[in-house]
């Protein structure tokens, strides 16, 4: 069953702000949540706008701190909004939920007149080992310094991943997705923005429709490794002594490579293949319109 939260750190804080040039009154609420929380436990996160910012703490705690900025032209009725904005913190067991929606009441035509502007943040700490599941709408995400299971996707941000070591999944409408210092296997989608990892050591399937793709791998690939974009160019770092298949193509576009492998090249098209350092993982690198390029480190 799920319980409510142990300990209610802070409460609503409402703070009128300086009137805007515009004539419109800005309020700040946060409200802070804190959960008893075991290493190895998981985090599911859902909301429909907003940044995420989620980082570790060396305690066996989850801290939430959300903060929500409204401006409009008279306080009361921010404040009467602001109450129509839902968030809900339930745990169960070792999990712990987090949802933030605007209200699916009659009060959601006040959310969409022009004269109302509100921003979303929420910042949450948890244990180091821990596993993070979340959903967002529109809005860019921020992940450090955790070792777990990450599970992401959001409509429309960016993504920023650092310091990770487990499986991370992530895909996002449109937006970019940054990772570095990954120790694990990666996985992720962006139908439009540019995907870049450094510091890899495991494996990663990345895919962008459009949007470039370059990553480094700091180990030798331990896995089959796959690197696509519909529309841009696909730039690979490997350690020299790296052992893989290569496995390259270019729908339009040139290929080269720091290693000895074999390039066919047709008039706006080409392909390589060959084994490097007696072989091992396939890496797959592929670019529609763009070019691919194979770099030693």
């Amino acid at each position: 069953m799920r319980r409510a939260v142990w300990l209610l750190l802070g409460g609503w804080l409402l703070l009128a702000g300086t009137v805007r040039a515009e004539g419109l009154v800005e309020i700040t609420d946060v409200v802070k949540r804190a959960f008893k929380a075991t290493p190895g436990g998981h985090l599911e996160l859902e909301m429909d706008r907003g940044n995420v910012e989620i980082s570790t703490t060396a305690e066996s705690a989850v801290y939430v701190e959300v903060i929500r900025t409204l401006q409009t032209e008279r306080r009361e009725e921010a404040e009467r909004l602001l109450e129509g904005h839902q968030l809900t913190f339930e745990q169960e067991g070792e999990s712990i939920y987090i949802k933030s929606q605007l209200s699916e009441d009659g009060s959601w035509r006040f959310w969409k007149r022009k004269d109302i502007r509100i921003r979303v943040e929420i910042r949450i700490q948890v244990p180091r080992r821990f596993n993070v599941t979340f959903t967002t709408g529109a809005g860019n995400v921020d992940l450090r310094d955790l070792e777990g299971t990450v599970e992401g996707e959001t409509g429309a941000g960016n993504v920023t991943l650092r310091n990770l070591r487990g499986t991370v999944q992530i895909s996002t409408g449109a937006g970019n997705v940054e990772v570095t210092e990954l120790e694990g296997h990666l996985e992720a989608e962006t139908g439009a923005g540019n995907i870049t990892v450094k510091g890899l050591r495991g494996s990663a399937d990345a895919e962008t429709g459009a949007g470039n793709i370059t990553a480094e791998f700091v180990a030798p690939p331990e896995k089959d490794s796959r690197f696509e974009s519909g529309a841009g160019n696909v730039t690979v770092f490997v350690p020299a002594r790296a052992g893989f298949v290569l496995d390259a193509s270019t729908g339009i576009g040139s290929i080269s490579s720091d290693f000895e492998v074999r390039i066919d090249r047709d008039w706006i098209s080409a392909e390589a293949r060959g084994t490097v350092n007696g072989g091992g993982p396939t890496l797959r690198l592929e670019a529609g319109l763009g070019n691919v390029s194979l770099r030693r480190l």
